[in-house]
């Protein structure tokens, strides 16, 4: 079961879920960790990018799964907090560059974040 954290809960407001999701190729035994966002359930948001996926569709990985996701949460703390969470899980997985891992660039970046 995926971890969603719930913020805003105003009935008047459009659903909006930022979601970390991961993709499997049972021959290779890699796995991709994504993120997405946009209108709806986390669910809908995953199968929606996963259908962009098409490299990784042809080279043999499976739907996308959702992992974690933040639902009806501000861009200011959704996004951030995604991007960090993606780049989390990339690195519980052993990180880019390990042979089980087919991301090739990191979710976040190994500098500190600065101040706008």
């Amino acid at each position: 079961m995926p971890l969603v954290v719930s913020g805003d809960t105003r009935q008047d407001r459009e659903d909006y879920s930022y979601v970390i999701y991961t993709k499997f190729n049972p021959v290779t035994k890699q796995i991709y960790i994504g993120r997405s966002a946009g209108a709806g359930t986390p669910e809908q948001v995953a199968k929606r990018r996963d259908y962009q996926h098409t490299d990784l569709n042809k080279a043999g990985f499976g739907k996308a799964i959702v992992h974690s996701a933040l639902v009806n949460v501000g861009g200011a703390i959704g996004y951030p907090a995604m991007r960090g969470r993606e780049q989390q899980v990339i690195d519980s997985y052993g990180g880019v560059g390990d042979p089980l891992v087919a991301n090739k660039i990191r979710g976040g970046s190994q500098k500190k974040a600065h101040n706008r």
